[in-house]
């Protein structure tokens, strides 16, 4: 039997070894037991671009469905955001991403997600690992025959954080902006969803392909260099954007080709933030920042606010008012007023909006940010 530990980032494992059908029957039935004591009544399934996603999306939703729980399973590939998003619009009771996120293609995995529209917090995971079955002997109905009966509904989920975002930025300004981006989707489930808002964006491994090419979708500079020699070589482009497999977690890069730490990424997203609407509060990192980040949080009177990794940061953005943005120490960033749940994606509108109200480079937003920090 495998040992199945979900963290704060969710669940993975190798492809038919840990990560297999009858795994996610266990979890299934876990989880479900536990809705059925919170009386939680839906659940929201979402699947990336990986080998069998949509094996486990059907087999773990057949589970929900024999617990009497509706089940509203996407109809294709999307990222984490859009089913934390749908989680919230439809008012559903919790949410699960199928994904391995940025892991080798020889993996999977799931997110649990709130019905804040986050991860889940250590209280709720452990309640639900504790569940976990050595094997689930349940028996449900085959996926179509619950479809048929309305206890699950297959739901375009990308719909809904389309429609979202087209009310908070306007798409069509920065489409119609003449400004070149640069997007990279690593083969991950941003694609679809990117390129629907972006249909004229320079992209690269843009396309539907579960090998990945034998490439992590992960955040690493040594993943970009078509991306980034692209940049190097164009005189006209004014950001790259990259985003890891289920678009959790983004990678910018200059209009030189180099690519923006974590630190200049939260910098500059903060600055776009309260460029777009003047606000207090405070943002809160898993990681020790750098100094330079400090002085820019003080020039706006904005608190930062220091917590352990894991579940503590988890629990400290679920938990707290305030919070303009949160970055988690692996690189994930949440945003006041969207989702408690990274989305790269959002993150990547917020600074394209500047860009093409400023008309100006990623790197020259950042020069505007340096000179906030000088000495007066």
């Amino acid at each position: 039997m495998t040992e199945i530990k979900i963290g704060p980032e969710g669940w993975s494992g190798l492809i038919a070894q840990e990560v297999t059908v009858d795994n996610f029957r266990r979890i299934g039935q876990a989880v479900a037991e536990w809705m059925n004591l919170q009386k939680f009544t839906s659940i929201v399934i979402g699947f990336d671009t990986r080998f069998a996603a949509k094996l486990f999306t059907e087999s773990i939703a057949r589970i929900f469905a024999s617990h009497r729980i509706m089940v509203i399973v996407g109809k294709d590939f999307v990222t984490t955001g859009i089913v934390a998003k749908a989680v919230l619009e439809l008012k559903a009771d919790l949410g699960i991403m199928i994904t391995g996120s940025h892991w080798p293609p020889s993996f999977s995995g799931l997110k649990l997600i709130s019905n804040l529209g986050g991860p889940c917090t250590y209280e709720m995971v452990n309640e639900i690992e504790k569940r976990i079955p050595e094997k689930c002997i349940l028996a449900p109905k085959l996926f179509e025959e619950y479809k048929k009966n309305g206890q699950i509904i297959e739901a375009d989920l990308e719909v809904i954080y389309y429609n979202y975002v087209n009310k908070v930025f306007d798409i069509p300004f920065i489409l119609g902006s003449g400004l070149h981006f640069v997007f990279d989707a690593m083969y991950g489930s941003s694609q679809f969803i990117f390129l629907k808002m972006f249909p004229t964006l320079i992209r690269f491994n843009a396309e539907y392909n579960p090998s990945f090419k034998e490439q992590a979708p992960e955040i690493k500079h040594e993943n970009f260099g078509l991306l980034s020699l692209f940049l190097k070589n164009s005189p006209y482009s004014s950001i790259g954007i990259a985003f890891d497999g289920d678009a959790s977690k983004i990678g910018l890069y200059e209009e030189n080709g180099a690519m923006v730490d974590t630190n200049k990424t939260v910098m500059v997203l903060l600055y776009c933030i309260l460029q777009r609407e003047k606000q207090k509060g405070k943002i809160i990192l898993a990681y020790e920042p750098n100094d330079q980040l400090k002085v820019l949080a003080d020039h706006f009177g904005i608190e930062v606010q220091i917590v352990a990794p894991g579940f503590e940061y988890i629990k400290a953005i679920t938990n707290q008012k305030n919070v303009l943005l949160g970055c988690s120490e692996s690189g994930q960033i949440s945003v006041k007023n969207h989702l408690l749940q990274s989305d790269a994606i959002w993150v990547a509108l917020i600074v394209m909006e500047s860009i093409v109200k400023k008309g100006k480079t990623f790197g020259s937003i950042y020069q505007e940010v340096e000179e906030l920090m000088e000495p007066k």
